[in-house]
């Protein structure tokens, strides 16, 4: 992969040059988890409602549940988190099935919250802003709903990058040119991960790491 765009960005250690940065592009993409919010958020709510309709199937106490989800998740990731805790608490894999469709629709009442820094951000950007990211779309649709975005930002798209191919495959670009004008060499993609900096590398527009906007709000 070639040397990272960001390289210069790293450089941007403020609002107003940060702010700058993103009033001169054309068109910026937003990463959604981990991004605009810390994902854990959402997770723990998911984890929580999973692990009470556990126990209730299962007579396994809920916080031994929920204590487990968070030490899996922490240690080794979601990879088969399910199939795992079926094996672990002698559960049967027919649950899975709820589990996910809770993971997708969870109802958090205190809803979501935004990065402090990312609705000033995104107010820069109206008209020209768009949200690109992996999963499931109706999960994700759902994150969208629970942070407020959708009265806030109601103009901001969602592209759900499954629908086409997963980033870092730039097959979604077709759909986003669609809806938008803009020049490649003066796009912006802000993201958290290796797959958000390959996609932008492959779409040959700028890539800026949260970090570098988060440490400015720190």
């Amino acid at each position: 992969m070639e040397q990272s765009t960001s390289s210069h960005l790293a450089k941007l250690v403020d609002f107003d040059s940060i702010a700058a940065r993103v009033d001169a592009a054309s068109l910026v993409l937003f990463d959604l988890d981990d991004t605009l919010y810390f994902e854990m958020q959402y997770l723990k709510a998911c984890y929580l409602a999973i692990s009470r309709d556990a126990s209730a199937k299962s007579g396994v106490p809920t916080e031994d549940i929920f204590g487990w989800l968070q030490s899996e998740f922490q240690e080794t990731g979601r990879g088969q988190i399910f199939q795992k805790l079926c094996r672990v608490f002698a559960i049967s894999p027919h649950q899975i099935g709820d589990w996910v469709h809770i993971m997708r629709t969870v109802n958090i009442p205190e809803g979501l919250s935004l990065k402090i820094w990312a609705e000033p951000i995104l107010d820069r950007c109206r008209g020209k802003a768009a949200i690109l990211t992996n999963g499931n779309s109706e999960q994700q649709e759902n994150k969208v709903k629970l942070l407020g975005l959708r009265n806030a930002f109601p103009e901001i798209p969602v592209y759900c990058a499954e629908q086409w191919e997963p980033k870092p495959s730039t097959a979604v670009l077709g759909a986003i040119e669609e809806d938008f004008s803009f020049v490649t060499n003066d796009a912006l993609m802000i993201g958290d991960s290796s797959v958000d900096e390959e996609f932008a590398s492959l779409a040959k527009i700028e890539f800026l790491h949260v970090k570098v906007i988060d440490d400015a709000f720190a």
